[in-house]
């Protein structure tokens, strides 16, 4: 008895100072629940000692000290349950429903009190477990306090693991300071101890203990870290933190969710596991040297790397975490800058495409005064040629009719000659003016071809192609002719470079159908087909290969224009070593009125 109440006595020591030091802290929720849990803790203890006092010295019934004593520990569970809540969420409002958690400690005072008319709690008592028997409340409230403890205890381990990890001291501490009464009981219930009744506070004071170090000394229950960390958790920025020999220690939601983590344990890895499971081994020497380097300076770096996988674009800015002038881990703060290139990429694509039009239209001008230059003699020679052709006709010309024959013959080929030389001279100026013209327009399809197979005609001559329109000669087109010009030559175009590369002669179809309200135009060619792997960024990235020799628009501003300008769509099918058939899908709209 006497190690008992040495034990109580230091035990309400021990939970006095604890109050005081508590007490001294700044309020808030965490503060004010430790409080009232020494508080409890230490009411329960102080009347154990009186118990064994009084009980020693004077012949009082020790079950009324036990009534006493149950004001304190009946509301400790519930205590436990809520310390766990606002350590997880950081703060609590209490809610009606809360009242509920007091209706069976209350009811559970009030059977106590009056035990001794119907012994629900106690049959028999004694200080000694194996000598008690207990009613049929005690089993009630026994559950009841357990699934509380179970729950409290349950949430503080798993955030205090989720964030500091297993092994840190603050989960370690709290670990210990649990198992102390779960161990203590086990031991009496298998009657390896003694089981008393001043096991379970003595024991209890001890998880408390462990509990206040680790909210005064490891700050586990403060809010800062807690509001940090949720803070951290709700930023878009994602960060990765080493220690001093590259294993990973913490990181943030986002960059679980960024990265596909969520089934994955990589704390306490070595941040090269990270690039393995991600599939990114082949950033991990780059971004390691980046580590290395830092390490060795102290001086922050960082980097731009593109990670395909998840179609993003992060700039890395890794620092260095200093103590006392030594390197102890390293931060690596993922920053997403997809949207921002994007932007970038947008904005030098539209300053590219207003350049090409001032440029265009500058040769507008030009085209327009030297077509005017060309056609004046033309028109002349023309003329001369058609009056030629009516002297050789009449009878005013002395001549053989076989010299006649050859020489009307002669004329018809220059006049010919000359007709496609004024259809090129058009050709080329409609081209180079359209480049700046917005206004809407119907226009028909097929002669759109035509006029692109005129503009390409030395092209197609010199690479033995030809173009075999097969479009409908009864579509007509409403919107911006120009662009959709121009989006049907840049195709057109790259299928002869394509034959250059991979044949010197082929044909170039372009056809027309219609699928609902939709005129499908398809450019096929059997030049070899793309490549999958230009293949797979088809239509997303800005290709200029051939800036010098192309028509200044890609793909990538072909769909643009498509989509924009006539809210349609473009697609392909490639086959490599066969060929490609590029489609046009516009919705046919009709004239504005």
């Amino acid at each position: 008895m006497k190690w008992y109440l040495f034990s109580l006595l230091v035990s309400v020591v021990l939970l006095g100072f604890s109050f005081k030091f508590i007490s001294s802290k700044k309020k808030n929720q965490l503060v004010r629940i430790c409080s009232i849990a020494t508080g409890l803790m230490f009411g329960w203890c102080l009347f154990l000692v009186l118990q064994i006092l009084c009980c020693t010295r004077f012949t009082i019934n020790p079950v009324y000290f036990d009534y006493c004593v149950y004001i304190f520990g009946s509301f400790i569970p519930i205590t436990i349950y809520f310390l766990g809540n606002v350590y997880e969420k950081t703060n609590i409002k209490f809610k009606k429903k809360y009242i509920w958690l007091f209706v069976i400690p209350i009811s559970t005072l009030i059977i106590l009190w009056t035990n001794d008319f119907h012994n629900l709690f106690y049959i028999n008592y004694s200080i000694y477990i194996d000598n008690t028997v207990f009613g049929p409340w005690f089993y009630v409230y026994t559950i009841y306090e357990y699934i509380l403890i179970a729950i409290g205890c349950f949430k503080l381990i798993r955030f205090t693991v989720k964030n500091s990890g297993f092994f840190s001291k603050q989960a370690i501490l709290l670990l210990l300071g649990i198992a102390i009464p779960v161990i203590a009981n086990l031991l009496g219930s298998l009657k390896i101890i003694p089981m008393t009744i001043y096991v379970t506070p003595i024991c209890f004071t001890l998880t408390l203990f462990f509990i206040v170090i680790s909210v005064f000394k490891f700050k586990l229950l403060d809010t800062s870290p807690i509001a940090l960390q949720k803070i951290v958790d709700n930023i878009s920025d994602s960060y990765l933190v080493l220690d001093k020999n590259g294993k990973i220690t913490d990181f943030n939601k986002p960059f679980v969710k960024i990265f596909g983590l969520e089934n994955q344990k990589i704390r306490g890895k070595d941040v090269y596991e990270f690039f393995r499971i991600t599939k990114n081994v082949d950033k991990s020497k780059k971004i390691l040297a980046c580590i290395n380097i830092v390490r060795a300076t102290a001086k922050p770096d960082a980097l731009v790397e593109v990670f395909e996988d998840i179609d993003k674009i992060f700039s890395i800015e890794i620092s260095s975490l200093e103590s006392n002038d030594e390197c102890v881990g390293i931060v690596l703060l993922f920053k997403d800058i997809t949207e921002h290139t994007k932007d970038m990429k947008k904005l030098e694509e539209n300053q590219y495409i207003m350049q090409r039009q001032a440029q265009f239209s500058i040769l507008g001008e030009f085209a327009g005064g030297l077509a005017h230059d060309l056609n004046s003699p033309l028109s002349a020679v023309q003329l001369d040629i058609s009056t030629l052709q009516k002297y050789m006709k009449s009878d005013k010309i002395d001549a053989e009719p076989e010299v006649k024959n050859v020489i009307l013959e002669m004329l018809e080929n220059i006049d010919s000659s000359l007709n496609k030389m004024t259809k090129i001279i058009a050709g080329v100026r409609n081209q180079i003016r359209a480049t700046g013209n917005t206004e809407k327009e119907t226009f028909n399809l097929r002669e759109i071809v035509d006029g692109i197979e005129i503009l390409f005609g030395s092209i197609l001559r010199k690479n033995n192609c030809r173009i075999e329109n097969l479009v409908d000669e009864n579509i007509e087109i409403y919107g911006e002719k120009n662009k959709l010009d121009r989006v049907i030559g840049n195709v057109i175009k790259n299928s002869i470079d394509a034959y250059m590369s991979y044949t010197q002669n082929g044909v170039i179809t372009v056809f027309s159908k219609m699928i609902d309200d939709n005129c499908v135009i398809g450019i096929q060619d059997e030049a070899g087909g793309i490549p999958s792997d230009i293949a797979k960024t088809m239509f997303k990235e800005m290709k200029t290969t051939k800036a010098e020799t192309g028509t200044g628009f890609g793909l990538y501003y072909s769909n643009t224009i498509i989509e924009s300008s006539f809210g349609g769509k473009m697609s392909f099918e490639t086959e490599e070593g066969k060929g490609t058939i590029f489609y046009i899908s516009l919705p046919m709209i009709k004239e504005e009125v």
